[in-house]
């Protein structure tokens, strides 16, 4: 698919989202790991009008980090809190309790 210059293709490869472009004399390719979808298109839109922004503007990230999509991070769960009267050896056994199933 050409597109003029300064344009980013948005294609569909495998049922995913990808950007395509060229900026000073490179191409680049970004995969947003998104499904193909009508809400997803949009998203890829969005960073596709952005990225052609930025190219116009002198603003362009060469390193596309300003571009991908930040992935949800869920939080770790807190570990409980011991009571005062809990024994050190007994904190000791279930840190290394807690740490081992963590490598598991």
């Amino acid at each position: 698919m050409k597109t003029l210059k300064g344009s980013v293709a948005i294609e569909k490869q495998d049922n995913r989202i990808r950007l395509r472009w060229s900026c000073d004399s490179n191409r680049y390719c970004l995969a947003l790991g998104l499904p193909c979808s009508t809400i997803n298109l949009k998203v890829a839109q969005k960073v596709a009008n952005q990225i052609e922004l930025d190219i116009a503007s002198g603003n362009f990230d060469p390193k596309l980090d300003k571009y991908r999509l930040k992935q949800a991070i869920s939080p770790k769960p807190a570990i409980k809190p011991v009571s005062a009267t809990t024994s050190l050896l007994l904190i000791w056994d279930k840190w290394v309790t807690q740490i081992l199933h963590q490598t598991q």
